[in-house]
């Protein structure tokens, strides 16, 4: 999970628990910690010691999961284990889906504001 680029949430199905690595500026701080004390523990060849142990932790806590992901661990629970991953996957392509819609909405009132502003600064 450290060595992810970006910030990773974790959905354990079995125990209905959810966990996130922290936010964006965080976790890069974190990640820049743990490969820079890899390399010094490559180049030191100290094997013994911890790789790394953070004064955060990995993963901070999640005090509000979104009701998609209630309903989505809902409904796989719902179905024989054999189709749990293929529901899974699923839902992970219908929230990418989502994700994408409100990316494009947002590029599109940011586009019609960069018009607006440069036709009225172009009249001035």
């Amino acid at each position: 999970m450290i060595q992810s680029l970006l910030p990773t949430t974790v959905i354990d199905i079995d125990r209905w628990i959810v966990k996130q690595t922290h936010p964006y500026h965080i976790h890069t701080v974190l990640r820049r910690e743990f490969m820079n004390l890899a390399v010094k523990r490559l180049i030191s060849d100290d094997s013994d010691k911890r790789l790394w142990s953070s004064r955060y932790g990995l993963f901070s806590p999640v005090r509000e999961v979104s009701t998609f992901v209630t309903d989505m661990l809902e409904e796989a629970w719902k179905l024989p284990p054999d189709l749990r991953e293929g529901h899974l996957i699923h839902s992970m392509r219908m929230l990418t889906r989502k994700a994408m819609v409100v990316i494009k909405y947002v590029q599109s009132k940011l586009y019609v504001l960069v018009l607006a502003s440069s036709s009225s600064s172009s009249e001035s």
